[in-house]
């Protein structure tokens, strides 16, 4: 593991299975999707949390919004996410 690994923590039924240490985003991503549709599948919710910085590279909210603000960003995803 390194300064800025990716790992996996999953508890079940108050029962912690033991952190699963992911080499890269794209092996976070799928060990993701595969968790969620298991638990799905298996008729079980779900809380997922991160510990990550909600940042931006320089452009981003310009480039999504046509606004400088990086909180116009935030303004952008209240209108485009429906809860259900």
């Amino acid at each position: 593991p390194r300064k800025d690994a990716i790992w996996l923590g999953v508890t079940r039924n108050t029962v912690d299975q033991a952190p699963r240490y992911l080499r890269n985003r794209a092996e976070a991503e799928a060990a993701l999707m595969s968790l969620i549709e298991t638990e799905i599948t298996a008729g079980r919710r779900l809380l997922i949390g991160v510990d990550f910085p909600f940042g931006f590279p320089a452009g981003f909210a310009r480039g999504l919004t046509g606004c400088e603000n990086p909180f116009a960003v935030w303004d952008w995803l209240e209108t485009v996410i429906e809860d259900g």
